[in-house]
């Protein structure tokens, strides 16, 4: 018999031979060189980089005319601008612009000049190419409408204007020192909205459409373009009904169509025989705003008296047709206070609140005066981005 001592070496020796052995016979062992059975994956390649992209350059704005959008100045009037004849025809308005304030002018079928307005004063290099062009647009199709310059070197030719907004476009070539140009809108009768006037030098003219902007559209700042929601805020949809508009009162106040004093065309709001402080015109936007949404609201107004009164806008929200369960509110920095000699605009935000079963929901024109009267025209609504 083998001792037991030597009984275990055998067997911790043979095991560790069996080891050597099995490794020698799959080809190698720890720390030795062998052919393994399996393939080393081939690296993926590191993708190559492609180019930078090119970065697209922001429009360059060349225009050389100085206010040229109309949005400097108060009133009816425009900084720069020179009304030659027909002052009383060439208003400004915020409805249905480019953006912002444009020019209404209402022309009475004569000749080009007895309707027109000259530019502010813009510098031109000799012999320099320039192209003037504005955006027009018209109440009826085939109005006729030119851009001349002022010292009566170039008369540009007829441009028949239809109800969509169009680019009139005149080239000219610079003869150094200072120029104006004129609109001439006098030559048909139709009432047109004319924006952006535009000089640039070379013979393309300025690339920007109508409408642009945020503020814009319809008006006072959709508008974006904007989209002004006040369909009838102008007051030119008929010269009988003021629907959608109604006059918040006791019975006596009044809303009716006024055409002796309006901000641009034809008509505008008078609203008189108050009584109440909270007494005046409303417009009704239940059909067209939406629950717990903020809206921009524009207004022009101007006393209809000569003392000056303040004027506010505010809100009201009924649901259920539970008249005692109104909801009334402010319009957020929609007040002023307005005089008879000028036009005012109001402007402000509103937020509707839940419409899910809402009955009532208007804006309306309140006066601090109970015994006020005043004028309202170019009202815009438009839904805040």
């Amino acid at each position: 018999m083998l001792n037991k001592d030597l009984s275990t070496k055998l067997a911790k020796g043979l095991l560790v031979a069996g080891c050597v052995v099995t490794l020698a016979a799959c080809g190698g062992g720890f720390g030795q060189d062998y052919d393994s059975p399996f393939e080393e994956p081939t690296p993926t390649p590191e993708p190559t980089p492609g180019p930078e992209p090119t970065p697209v350059p922001a429009p360059v704005d060349n225009n050389i005319l100085p206010n040229s959008e109309f949005e400097e100045g108060d009133g009816d009037e425009f900084t720069g601008w020179t009304k030659l004849n027909a002052p009383e025809a060439l208003t400004a308005v915020m409805t249905d612009t480019c953006s912002g304030r444009g020019l209404q002018a209402v022309a009475n079928g004569t000749d080009y000049y007895h309707v027109q307005i000259e530019t502010p004063a813009f510098a031109t290099v000799d012999k320099q190419q320039y192209t003037a062009s504005m955006w027009i647009k018209g109440d009826v199709d085939g109005g006729v409408v030119r851009i001349s310059t002022s010292d009566g070197a170039l008369y540009g030719g007829d441009n028949t204007v239809g109800t969509d907004w169009q680019q009139v476009v005149l080239n000219f070539t610079g003869a150094g020192g200072d120029l104006k140009l004129r609109l001439d809108l006098g030559k048909s009768v139709a009432s047109y909205i004319v924006d952006d006037v535009k000089v640039v030098p070379g013979d393309t003219p300025d690339p920007a459409t109508c409408p642009h902007g945020s503020d814009n559209g319809n008006g006072g700042g959709d508008g974006g373009s904007m989209n002004n929601l006040a369909t009838n805020g102008d007051l030119e949809a008929s010269d009988t009904d003021i629907t959608p508009w109604a006059v918040v009162g006791d019975g006596n106040a009044t809303a009716t169509l006024d055409t002796s004093v309006t901000h641009g065309g034809n008509n505008s709001l008078l609203v008189a025989n108050r009584t109440a402080n909270w007494n005046g015109a409303s417009y009704d936007l239940l059909s067209v705003v939406e629950s717990n949404t903020t809206y921009n609201v524009t207004a022009q107004v101007r006393l209809a008296s000569d003392t000056p009164d303040e004027v506010k806008i505010s809100s009201k929200l009924v649901l259920n047709a539970d008249e005692a369960g109104a909801a009334y509110g402010g319009v957020d920095g929609a007040s002023a206070t307005v005089a008879d000699s000028d036009w005012t605009e109001l402007s402000g935000t509103f937020i509707t609140g839940d419409m899910s079963e809402a009955t009532t929901f208007y804006i309306y024109f309140e006066g601090a005066t109970a015994s006020s009267s005043y004028y309202i025209d170019d009202l815009v609504v438009t839904k805040s981005e």
